[in-house]
């Protein structure tokens, strides 16, 4: 069974990585997937949204 990712602080980084993906027409739901499958950032879609 894998571990959650530790939560913490969304910081610019974490930013432009999301806004990069969706600049590459990858939905809010994808990224939030492809982020949290990568072991790099749990983000919901809603807050990408936001």
């Amino acid at each position: 069974m894998r571990q959650k990712a530790k939560a913490r602080q969304f910081n610019r980084k974490d930013r432009n990585k999301v806004d990069k993906m969706i600049r590459q027409d990858i939905r809010p739901e994808k990224a939030s997937a492809r982020l949290e499958l990568e072991d790099e950032l749990f983000i919901s879609h809603e807050r990408i949204y936001q």
